[in-house]
């Protein structure tokens, strides 16, 4: 015993060293920079100061945007620095000291070299000239905060890095951005365009980077929308990136998108180059999926978007399938690609494959991602379109049906297209409808199927069933000779009362209101209340007489149906 003990123990260390080696190996070595880098520790009896915020943007005749969007970052930051472009020709500098001269901050001067290399050079400044500010804040003119107050304990010296929301204008969609920086030494923005951010690790540092509360409102009609070009001019810098970055997984993404994009704005009227801007975006786009790592959510991006093209504008269904198939495995909290598959099937009729599909993506809640967020989808078109499928299938079910009626009654279309507020209704109503169809026929099928399956077999119940019935004075009938009275005969007492509700529903069958009136669960549990109590004490005792073990499989299968029916 002893001996087993030491061996336990032995192996037990042996383990706990291994475990201890290979978790070393496992960690990333750690960063090295040029500079001292500050500690995340906050010393012993201090408590951590809320942060202060530099604003740091970069503009080119953005007056218009500015007028609307510097009088809400007054309100929430502590410094800011501007680089104006050196061949702005509006009043920008005017309008920028018009609302943030009272604060501390200059404006800069720059000749643009594409984001990242101009915008580290405002990074720079603001570290080397405001040091007062713990954080800055990326940011373009068109950006707008929701709010007119940051709470600045937000603002964590311990991070290196902050998250922040930015809306679409109608507030359907949302992307999160780390652009928020600790303002230390080591800060960069890499990449001409589609930048990232790079901060240095702190010392003793628990956590990197967290989300805070800075929703901020992006309007299109910046000066890159205006001039013209756009994606052209971002084709430009993405190429260039590409060659200092080969491979790069960020890089290769964007050139998809910005080539697609060019096919998209001209898809109505599209010429052979159009033409030629997709081709090169699906092979940009295929490219980023052969690279390993980098961004999951623009990898996931990249799929769907492929899924799109084959689908929409190539019209090979087989190969976007796959890709779509491919986000749902990748990625299966995510609507879009259910939402997809769901709706070509629906589109082309085929409305059983359409379905799970739809299900799915109506039932989703919207999940926690940084971009590519298209709440509408969650909100209201899923939903909206599970409804379209299921008031097309001729043979849906009383629990599809009650699905439908919930998930229209959660959409919420409102901050939407006017038709489908409306579609929502319609569509709800109808599935309400069919539910009710679906109730009453529910109703006076089970009791139908409980007299076909009497008529049918007649003869041999009321043989199997000849035996005599002694407790007829606990049944709420009355026969004329007591002791005659068989187990076939009290069943058919039973029965008279339905035979009875068929006829009058068959009767009434052309009046829906009073077929309504008449088919409530409220009269169905009253009409078998008598019967499922019989059925409770003799069940089982006529399951036995009965001859026939289909018959009684059958006969206990509708029992089942009449009592669940109305519950």
């Amino acid at each position: 015993m002893r001996a087993l003990t030491r061996a336990a123990l032995v192996l037990a260390v042996v383990s706990l060293l291994f475990m201890g080696i290979m978790a070393a190996a496992e960690q990333k070595p750690k960063k090295t920079y040029p500079f001292k880098v500050p500690s995340a520790r906050i010393p012993p009896g201090q408590t951590r100061p809320p942060g202060t915020l530099l604003l740091n943007m970069l503009i080119k005749n953005e007056a218009e945007h500015l007028r609307r969007t510097l009088p809400r970052w007054a309100k929430v930051i502590d410094y800011w620095i501007i680089g104006v472009d050196d061949a702005n020709t509006d009043e920008s500098p005017e309008v920028i000291q018009q609302y943030l001269g009272h604060i501390p901050g200059e404006i800069v001067i720059v000749h643009f070299d594409g984001m990242g290399p101009t915008w580290s050079q405002l990074v720079q400044v603001g570290i080397d000239k405001y040091p007062g500010a713990t954080h800055g804040i990326i940011a373009d003119a068109d950006f707008m905060p929701m709010k007119d107050h940051l709470d600045k304990m937000q603002l964590d010296i311990r991070c290196s890095k902050h998250m922040y929301t930015i809306w679409t204008e109608d507030h359907r969609n949302e992307r999160k951005m780390d652009w928020i920086y600790r303002n230390i030494q080591g800060a960069v923005v890499k990449r001409r365009t589609h930048q990232i951010l790079e901060v240095p690790e702190l010392e003793d540092q628990e956590v990197f980077q967290t989300l805070i509360d800075l929703p901020v409102e992006e309007r299109e009609g910046g000066w890159g929308d205006r001039s013209g070009k756009k994606n052209e001019r971002y084709i430009g810098w993405l190429e260039k990136d590409l060659e200092e970055y080969p491979n790069d997984t960020r890089t290769l993404y964007y050139l998809g998108y910005a080539h697609f994009d060019i096919y998209n704005q001209n898809k109505d009227s599209a010429k052979p180059e159009h033409w030629e801007h997709l081709r090169k975006g699906v092979e940009y786009f295929k490219w980023r999926m052969q690279v390993p790592g980098g961004n999951a959510e623009e990898l996931w991006f990249a799929t769907l978007k492929l899924g799109e093209i084959y689908e929409r504008f190539y019209q090979d269904w087989a190969e976007a399938e796959k890709f779509y198939l491919n986000c749902t495995a990748t990625d299966p909290e995510r609507a879009d690609a259910w939402f997809y598959i769901g709706q070509h099937y629906r589109l082309r009729n085929q409305i059983d494959k359409s379905l799970p599909y739809l299900l799915k993506a109506a039932k989703l809640p919207m999940p926690e991602r940084s971009l590519f967020q298209w709440h509408y989808l969650y909100e209201c078109l899923s939903k909206l379109e599970y409804g379209r499928a299921l008031v097309a299938k001729s043979d849906a079910t009383k629990q599809q049906f009650k699905e439908g009626k919930r998930l229209l009654t959660l959409a919420n279309c409102a901050n939407g297209d006017p038709g489908n507020l409306a579609e929502q209704k319609s569509l709800k109503d109808l599935v309400s409808v069919k539910l009710s169809k679906s109730k009453t026929d529910s109703k006076v099928s089970s009791l139908r199927k409980l007299l076909t399956l009497v008529d049918d077999h007649i003869d041999q119940l009321e043989d199997d069933l000849s035996a005599r019935f002694k407790q007829t004075a606990s049944l709420p009938f009355e026969f004329e000779d007591e002791l005659r009275v068989t187990y076939w005969d009290v069943l058919n007492a039973y029965l008279d009362p339905f035979q009875d509700w068929v006829e009058q529903h068959k009767k009434l069958k052309g009046n829906k209101t009073k077929l309504e009136t008449f088919s409530t669960c409220k009269r169905y549990r009253k009409l078998v209340s008598p019967y499922i109590k019989f059925l409770k004490e003799y069940e089982s005792d006529i399951s036995n007489q009965l001859s026939s073990r289909r018959v009684q499989k059958e006969w206990e299968r509708i029992n089942a149906l009449i009592r669940t029916t109305c519950r």
